[in-house]
């Protein structure tokens, strides 16, 4: 028998133990089981959504997500997509619920969609990221920049000069030798931060930090229309501005802090998602969209796969 047929036999086996379980899982949450893994970019949203059109059957929708990110627009279609076809987040009660579980990683534009689930699962493994703007460097091909850095070189600045107006002021006001006035000991030391700082203020990029500022403001007003009772007050802000970097852990427990419902998986989903991340990973694909709940002659699955 060849590796090749040994291989495909594998896979065709491994397949069948994900649907079977797809189907337990589908039970359990009375849901339909989607999956998407790889980045949020069209047309991969579109692919979601034509995905929910042609599978929706249960009450409930089960996404597992495991996502780098992409873009906020495709993060609020796909959201948005669930909350109209399982008509949840309604301002009585919800005809049905939003569920998302994060295996291991859901950052950026996936933590933008999570802000639409009724319920957040996630495993040991599982974190978010903070909803951080990933930007082009205009002076390299292919290279990104986090939307935080900005701001916090701004933050920085505004920290040292701050300090540097103290010592400067303290010296020329107390100091035995010089001892000038509150007033001119003062004009002083902002003469001689300006003269400090002022260069390196100089080259920040006015319609760079304007750029920023706007790419943060979309993902912010896109994560407050789909928010749902699940969003903490104050969480979107803290997501925006409130964590240090773009590969920041939000893990289970720090999750608990920014959402009401926050869960662990069943053993049964956790194993099928590993159990499609490895079926993945042999069948050499990229991004993958599927619902996982449906028989397989039915099965929408869209990829793309590289050879």
């Amino acid at each position: 028998m060849t590796a090749a047929i040994v291989g495909e036999k594998m896979t065709k086996r491994k397949g069948d133990i994900v649907k079977e379980k797809a189907k337990s899982i589908s039970n359990h949450y009375d849901a339909d089981v989607y999956l998407f893994f790889g980045a949020m970019f069209y047309p991969y949203d579109k692919a979601f959504i034509d995905t929910i059109r042609q599978c929706k059957r249960a009450r409930n929708a089960l996404l597992i997500l495991d996502t780098p990110g992409g873009t906020a627009e495709a993060a609020y279609r796909m959201g948005r997509a669930v909350q109209r076809a399982y008509k949840t987040k309604r301002d009585g009660e919800n005809e049905g619920q939003f569920l998302i579980y994060v295996d291991e990683m859901c950052k950026s534009a996936g933590t933008i969609l999570s802000l639409a689930a009724d319920k957040i699962i996630i495993s040991r493994y599982g974190e978010l990221g903070p909803i951080d703007v990933q930007l082009r460097k205009d002076d390299e091909i292919g290279e990104r920049t986090s939307g935080l850095t900005p701001h916090q070189a701004l933050e920085t600045l505004q920290l040292e000069s701050g300090q540097h107006f103290k010592r400067f002021f303290r010296q020329l006001r107390f100091d035995d030798e010089l001892g000038f006035s509150t007033k001119l000991s003062a004009d002083i030391a902002a003469k001689m931060v300006v003269g400090l700082m002022g260069s390196v203020y100089g080259q920040m990029d006015p319609s760079r930090l304007g750029e920023v500022e706007r790419h943060v403001r979309v993902s912010s007003e896109y994560g407050r229309r789909l928010a749902t009772k699940n969003v903490k007050q104050e969480t979107i802000e803290k997501l925006v501005s409130g964590y240090p970097s773009h590969g920041f852990v939000i893990d289970r427990t720090e999750a608990r802090d920014l959402f009401e419902s926050v869960e662990l998986p069943t053993d049964e989903l956790e194993s099928v998602a590993h159990d499609y991340g490895d079926y993945k990973s042999i069948m050499n694909r990229g991004t993958v969209v599927t619902c996982l709940s449906r028989e397989e002659e039915e099965n929408v699955e869209h990829s793309d796969r590289t050879e």
